[in-house]
């Protein structure tokens, strides 16, 4: 018979498959989502997935194990979007998808009905017919029944295939229709992948290390399989970026790695990382790569040098996001303390830190110091003071945070929030192009 691991979006099955996980599913999921427990023959919780042994059956019943990695819709969305699966990569992969299909059984009348129902299926109407699913009860209709056969000619087409259909979604890859799904959903609603069935089968080890094992199926196949690598200007910004992302986004820190300055004796500075950028695209590495420079005149210099570099698709070189915030930011020149638009010339990672950490001990924003003109640029470069007091005073705001997380409310993240968003739509951009060069191979 084999053994099923299935997967669910607010309650509702989405799809299945058969002896083994689906490493497109399980790389949505973090270590931190696996949940176990331990099933009792005779609970209501075992006889979910077990029957019990009859009057005359010699088996005994005996413990099972529950194998789940749950987490929320919301979170999923963050993590699709990221690899690359935004709503309209997904609703683009879907009308490919509904071209190959038409293609398919256009010339075959044993399916005139499918054909029918492609002809007339969008996005659009795949989702009202979720809608229709999940308002009805048909879990208790059998497929061969004229009760079933009185359905609408759309239920019928998302119902009627096998195990690995996916709700009739014809895409590739099932993470698009995930990601369709989730339009429907709350943020808040489940999103769980069982796995109980394939421990009890023997299929899988209780205990194996299944996210690591799916990154190891997937890699050869796309870049959004592997994890992002960001390259900043120093070690100072890898430190300030990954705590950040432990206090605004756990849920997607496992999919970045960053640059190792200390270990690797890696130069710092926008002129080094430009030159690594080279070297990277030269290597043909084939992670994602996201370059995060400055948002200064010494970055905007370094990627003059970069504009005659053919970049692959599965690199993205940004600055750090202009904020409104820098504006109207005091600077010190030589007239003296004036405000000024930092963004562009000035805003190195410490003016994203947030305004509770900008200001001093009496309540003064630390000035920006303009130290010279950049004649090539035609603008000035500045550097924050007291840079020192600055950094330590985000350490400890990010210990407070950490420590605990509902003192992050009152406190101010709003420009690492910007900077670390500008990096997730990096991130997915380069994973789309990967992603559709992928969807059109058949067309």
């Amino acid at each position: 018979m084999g053994s099923y691991c299935s997967l669910y979006v607010a309650g509702q099955h989405l799809g299945s498959t058969k002896n083994s996980i689906d490493p497109a599913v399980m790389l949505l999921f973090r270590a931190s989502d696996r949940c176990e427990v331990v099933l009792h023959p005779g609970t209501a919780e075992y006889l979910a997935y077990f029957t019990m042994p009859g009057p005359d059956d010699k088996w005994v019943a005996s413990e099972q194990r529950q194998v789940v990695y749950r987490t929320t819709c919301g979170i999923v969305k963050d993590r699709l979007n990221l690899l690359g699966f935004t709503r309209d990569a997904s609703e683009r992969a879907f009308r490919l998808a509904i071209e190959r299909e038409i293609a398919l059984f256009s010339t075959d009348n044993l399916w005139l009905e499918r054909l029918a129902v492609l002809k007339e299926l969008t996005p659009e109407r795949w989702l009202d017919g979720i809608r229709e699913i999940i308002g009805g009860e048909y879990d208790r209709i059998e497929r061969s029944s004229s009760e079933f056969m009185s359905l609408s000619p759309l239920v019928r087409y998302m119902l009627g295939g096998s195990h690995d259909e996916w709700m009739g979604c014809p895409a590739r890859d099932v993470r698009h229709v995930i990601r369709l799904f989730c339009e429907l959903a709350d943020p808040d609603d489940e999103v769980l992948y069982d796995l109980t069935d394939l421990v009890a089968g023997g299929w899988i080890d209780d205990d194996a290390e299944l996210i690591e094992y799916a990154e190891d199926i997937l890699r050869g196949e796309a870049s959004a399989a592997q994890r992002v690598i960001v390259l900043t200007e120093g070690a100072t910004d890898k430190r300030i970026i990954e705590g950040s992302m432990r206090v605004l986004a756990p849920h997607l820190a496992d999919y970045f790695t960053f640059m190792d300055f200390e270990g690797g004796r890696v130069a710092g500075g926008s002129g080094a990382m430009a030159h690594t950028v080279k070297a990277f695209v030269g290597a043909g590495i084939l992670n994602r790569v996201v370059a995060m420079f400055d948002n200064d005149t010494a970055a905007a210099e370094a990627l003059v040098a970069l504009a005659s570099v053919k970049l692959p698709n599965n690199f993205a070189v940004i600055q750090y996001p202009d904020l409104p915030f820098l504006q109207s930011y005091p600077t010190l020149g030589p007239t003296g303390i004036v405000t000024a638009d930092v963004n562009g010339v000035a805003a190195s990672i410490e003016l994203y830190l947030g305004e509770d950490v900008l200001r001093d001990e009496s309540g003064h924003l630390t000035p920006v110091h303009w130290k010279g003109f950049n004649e090539r640029m035609n603008r000035y470069q500045g550097v924050i003071l007291d840079k020192t007091s600055v950094l330590k005073r985000f350490e400890e705001k990010l210990r407070r945070c950490i420590s605990d997380p509902v003192s992050a409310i009152d406190s101010d993240w709003n420009g690492m929030h910007c900077l670390i968003g500008a990096l997730c739509v990096a991130a997915g951009t380069t994973a789309t192009r990967d992603i559709m060069h992928l969807e059109q191979l058949d067309l």
